[in-house]
């Protein structure tokens, strides 16, 4: 169950720094 929840976390803080940070860098990218 831990195993699980920690597994989940790590998705989520690689999601947030590949869609995180480039809006913040580059946000015309994303946007067109």
């Amino acid at each position: 169950m831990f195993s699980w929840l920690v597994f989940v976390n790590q998705k989520l803080v690689l999601l947030y720094r590949l869609y995180g940070q480039p809006t913040v860098d580059h946000p015309k990218k994303l946007t067109g």
